[in-house]
């Protein structure tokens, strides 16, 4: 997902949701970037501590993938 699609549904300004995105992906995205909002902090440290965020976000996802391949090749 590229980021100007992603601010559709991320407000820069106070790190949440916009009202009406009905994209659940991007919901989920814009949760875990919400854990790390910080409107103190500068636009490079948002950026760094988003990539972080959604770093770990990804592993836990692949660990989720890996988990249902393994449950696929018992069956």
């Amino acid at each position: 997902m590229a980021a100007t699609h992603l601010s559709v549904y991320f407000d820069m300004r106070t790190g949440g949701r916009k009202i009406g995105s009905g994209d659940t992906l991007a919901a989920f995205i814009v949760s875990e970037l919400r854990e790390s909002f910080d409107t103190k902090s500068s636009r490079k440290r948002q950026v760094a501590a988003a990539v972080r965020v959604l770093e770990h976000a990804r592993k836990d996802i692949q660990d989720a993938i890996s988990g249902l391949q393994e449950l696929e090749s018992e069956g």
